[in-house]
């Protein structure tokens, strides 16, 4: 009888030995098993930043995570058709203000935020509405990059030509172009570059150059014809100092053309060449470079991703909980040091 009672306990140790584990891992990976799909754009950085921290991810969540990285105009395009048609394809979706039309199609993040106590690091401007999404007066977006338009020039060519880049004015930087086109003359550096062929990215131009209104005395949109026309015409001549070929040139051909030392000046997204610049096996132009304010009378264009989760996510907890990796102090700052996305932090 002894014997028999000794191996009921043990029996009984080994299964509690077994189950602990298990109960254990049901309580540090609620969502284990569970997929999520994590959408980006295709730009070599947001995209490789996610990719970059996807294993650990999913070793410390048991969360299977699937990202799918498509250019700026198949993203919005997937997201809308997949919201407007109910699928729910997508879990995590990154966007911004160009996918307004399906932001009541996005999970309100409000108390998911409060629980967890998210978003007090954040720079408080990036935290509030307009960089941060927001529908009917709910938070639905949490901003994941900071970045605005800029101009990088050749430091070093600016010296050679004596040139100075403390241009505040759109007139000032063509001054800069006409000194540079003089001194370039007979080789084959362009003064200016930019993705002319990426036609989302052309009223970046016309907005920095554009001196009147865009919302009339009636409160509805419009633009001032004289100087909507002035500003057409200038940015029309800025062609005249790219490169043959500008006028198609996507983002990432253009930021080539600088990088490979074929441009003295670039207007650009500076996140999306800073890293490159300065990594000597795909740029000629390391250590000889720096970024310039963006020219007036208008404003540059400002970028802050959002992710949002989608209404239709069967999984909104183990959704938030890729949001919650993925946006983060530690994290916005290895992105920055290694791919060049601006942090949305302090």
């Amino acid at each position: 009888m002894k014997g028999k009672k000794m191996k009921k306990a043990m029996l009984i140790l080994m299964l509690v030995a077994l189950l602990l584990p298990a109960g254990a891992l049901a309580q540090d990976m609620p969502h284990a098993g569970v997929e999520v799909v994590a959408t980006y754009m295709q730009s070599g950085t947001y995209d490789v930043g996610a990719e970059n921290i996807e294993d650990a991810f999913e070793e410390a969540t048991g969360i299977e995570l699937e990202l799918v990285a498509s250019p700026w105009a198949v993203l919005n395009q997937n997201h809308i058709t997949d919201l407007t048609t109910g699928t729910g394809e997508f879990d995590v979706m990154s966007g911004e203000f160009w996918i307004a039309s399906v932001y009541d199609k996005m999970l309100p993040l409000d108390d998911l935020v409060a629980r967890d106590s998210f978003g007090g690091d954040y720079i408080p401007t990036i935290w509030q509405p307009g960089p941060s999404g927001y529908f009917d007066g709910q938070r639905i977006g949490i901003p994941y990059s900071a970045d605005a338009y800029g101009i990088v020039y050749r430091t070093d060519i600016f010296e050679e030509a004596g040139v100075s880049a403390d241009w505040e004015t759109w007139d000032d930087y063509f001054a800069a172009l006409d000194k540079l086109a003089m001194h370039l003359d007979g080789t084959d550096i362009a003064p200016s570059v930019f993705s002319w062929g990426a036609s989302e990215q052309t009223p970046a131009i016309f907005l920095g150059m554009y001196d009147g209104y865009l919302v009339d005395a009636d409160g509805n949109y419009a633009l001032d014809e004289e100087s909507a026309l002035a500003a057409l015409n200038q940015m029309a001549s800025l062609l005249d100092y790219n490169p043959d070929g500008a006028a198609g040139l996507s983002i990432d051909e253009s930021n080539a053309v600088f990088l490979t030392g074929n441009a003295a000046t670039m207007i650009c997204w500076v996140s999306f060449m800073r890293a490159s610049a300065q990594n000597p096996d795909a740029s000629l132009v390391v250590d000889n470079w720096a970024v310039a304010p963006f020219p007036g009378p208008g404003f540059p264009f400002l970028s802050a991703w959002n992710l949002f989760i989608s209404e239709y996510s069967e999984n909104p907890e183990a959704a938030w909980e890729w949001v919650k990796y993925y946006i983060n102090p530690e994290q916005s700052t290895q992105r920055f040091v290694e791919l060049g996305v601006g942090s949305p932090y302090l």
